[in-house]
């Protein structure tokens, strides 16, 4: 089988369940890179693919109709410089929160810090900044044992060191956790009501439990962060939150009601309103 006509069968076959040319043709060349090991270019070079199995291709093709995510179906997706191991446990990471973890990496030095990630999922926060700082210590929780198995995995698949520990933020055991000088977390922010305009791909695969709040009560995690605060970030500590832009302004004034030297918002390359610096806690 030649890599052009494999190109051209997959796509043929899912355009009509995608119906947008652009992440049909992203697909494609992410199943020749994760199954096939191909570029762009060995695709455009029209590469002879040895052992070709029709069958998995066409098992890939099936799950995609049923619009289950790519990275489900492959098992992997990449984050900044990581491969990540994702299945249905854990969210797949999103490219707004890999722009987010970039620029607060870029703009900071963790190293001989002490870093937790709540709320870590797949471990993509975790991992990437103890790639960035590997004299770092990064501790990361969950209170899914079933997404801190994937996490464990990806911290060895990635060769860094991660202290992970399952725990309800909600719980008094996050207390247990202390002399942390940066939270940096992608919590659950996405209100219940929303669901009617999400794709069925996210509705119908990815962990509810990771995604959505109560819609009477959606800063419910950021007013918890700041509740434990005092019990775990030392003194000039920093935090850094994910948000959901509808939400940034109510975040803000919860983060102004603690004492911090600089607190803003900050916008993704798409100019909405995406996470939360807080900065010198005092």
């Amino acid at each position: 089988m030649q890599a052009q006509d494999l190109y051209d069968y997959i796509f043929q076959n899912i355009i009509s369940t995608i119906q947008d040319k652009r992440e049909s043709e992203g697909i494609c060349k992410l199943i020749f890179t994760k199954i096939f090991n191909f570029s762009e270019i060995d695709i455009f070079l029209n590469k002879n693919i040895k052992n070709f199995d029709k069958d998995k291709i066409d098992n890939v093709i099936s799950r995609i109709k049923k619009k289950e995510p790519i990275q489900y179906i492959l098992g992997v997706c990449d984050f900044l410089d990581c491969e990540l191991f994702v299945n249905e446990n854990v969210l797949i990471p999103r490219q707004e929160t890999q722009e987010m973890v970039y620029r607060i990496c870029h703009e900071n030095n963790f190293n001989n810090k002490n870093v937790l990630d709540l709320c870590c999922g797949s471990g993509c926060i975790a991992i990437a900044v103890k790639k960035y700082f590997p004299q770092a210590n990064v501790v990361a929780v969950d209170i899914s044992e079933k997404a801190l198995e994937v996490a464990k995995k990806n911290a060895f698949k990635n060769n860094v060191e991660i202290n992970f520990y399952r725990c309800d933020i909600f719980s008094k055991n996050i207390l247990k956790i202390n002399n942390i000088d940066v939270i940096i977390s992608n919590p659950p922010y996405v209100c219940e009501k929303e669901k009617e305009n999400m794709s069925e791909n996210i509705l119908k695969y990815e962990p509810e439990s990771a995604l959505f709040v109560k819609n009477d009560n959606p800063l419910i995690f950021y007013k918890r962060i700041l509740e434990i605060l005092p019990k775990i970030l030392n003194s000039h500590g920093a935090v850094f939150c994910e948000i959901n832009e509808a939400f940034a302004n109510e975040v803000m004034s919860l983060f102004h009601n603690i004492t911090f030297k600089e607190v803003k918002i900050n916008k993704d390359i798409n100019d909405k309103n995406r996470w939360i610096s807080a900065i010198g806690y005092e």
